[in-house]
């Protein structure tokens, strides 16, 4: 007895290898938007232009500028931590 697969299911071989392919394809798209994400640079900022934190998607920190105008030492810390804080919540 034989029965028939609504249409879009079944096919043999060639369909299979149809969808092989496309999940295939699926999987290196989403490999290379993975890799674009990893490479691509944020910078985070805070009062102004005071502490400029850069950060890729790795999460990784490659630089944090002060800007020298900036005299109030005692909230430096504060305004690292609001850039980093800001990278974090709207990028990560």
């Amino acid at each position: 007895m034989k029965v028939k697969l609504p249409q879009g299911l079944g096919g043999g071989p060639s369909n299979m290898q149809s969808m092989l392919k496309q999940a295939q394809k699926m999987q290196e798209d989403m490999l290379k938007a993975q890799e674009e994400l990893e490479n691509a640079e944020i910078e985070g900022v805070a009062q102004g232009d005071a502490v400029v934190v850069t950060m890729n998607g790795k999460k990784i920190v490659s630089s944090i500028s002060i800007n020298p105008d900036y005299v109030d030492v005692d909230g430096i810390d504060d305004h690292a931590r609001e850039a980093f804080h800001f990278i974090l919540n709207r990028f990560l």
